[in-house]
């Protein structure tokens, strides 16, 4: 937290990365969510493992997240970026 308030323009980098993903995601077809957390979550009968191993070599770091039903979130495969 302290790193953000000495260093506004990382939140401001990050709030911009977020929006050109998820606009990026839907220029794919993807339904994707506007959340107020710098979370982009993608979802549905997808291959996951492709799509984590595109954006990885584009240096988009991702993580895989098997079905866990943590929180309120429904039981299924995610890909995550932050």
């Amino acid at each position: 937290m302290q790193l953000l308030k000495t260093t506004p323009q990382m939140r401001t980098n990050l709030e911009r990365n977020v929006k050109h993903m998820r606009g990026g995601f839907r220029s794919q077809g993807f339904e994707i969510e506007d959340t107020p957390v710098p979370i982009v979550s993608v979802r549905g009968d997808l291959d996951l493992e492709r799509i984590h191993a595109e954006l990885t070599k584009r240096d988009i770091v991702v993580k895989v997240t098997p079905a866990s039903g943590y929180s309120n979130a429904p039981d299924v495969c995610r890909v995550f970026t932050a």
